[in-house]
């Protein structure tokens, strides 16, 4: 999982990055296993969330458009000067089908992902 900042809408207009601006997030999911992934779900408990679940993910794979996210900068985040939070995604990998044709199940294991992002920015007034 790549979580970069795709843009910053200063949404009073005042050249600054200050409370009420929006934070814009891009996510970059990528299946480095051997496996496809399923039901592939992203999760940022600070920032809402737009798009997925995504169905699939095939080895090696990456999906670059699925999900979004956006986060409005609160005064407490301005005063400090920084936005810090954590993604993680979560997915079913098909580990291997069962050898019996009359079985139609399949081994399954969750995988799950984490990645960290601070977005810094330093107000030109101080």
């Amino acid at each position: 999982l790549l979580k970069t900042v795709a843009s910053l809408t200063d949404s009073n207009g005042n050249g600054s990055t200050d409370a009420g601006d929006i934070i814009n997030y891009a996510f970059a999911v990528t299946n480095t296993g051997n496996e496809t992934l399923t039901g592939i779900a992203l999760v940022d408990p600070l920032a809402a969330v737009n798009g997925g679940p995504l169905a699939t993910l095939a080895p090696g794979a990456t999906d670059s458009s699925t999900f979004a996210a956006s986060y409005t900068i609160t005064s407490a985040d301005a005063a400090v000067g920084q936005v810090s939070n954590q993604a993680s995604v979560s997915a079913t990998e098909l580990v291997s089908p069962l050898a019996s044709a009359s079985r139609a199940s399949a081994m399954v294991r969750r995988v799950r992902s984490d990645m960290d992002n601070s977005v810094r920015w330093i107000d030109a007034r101080r």
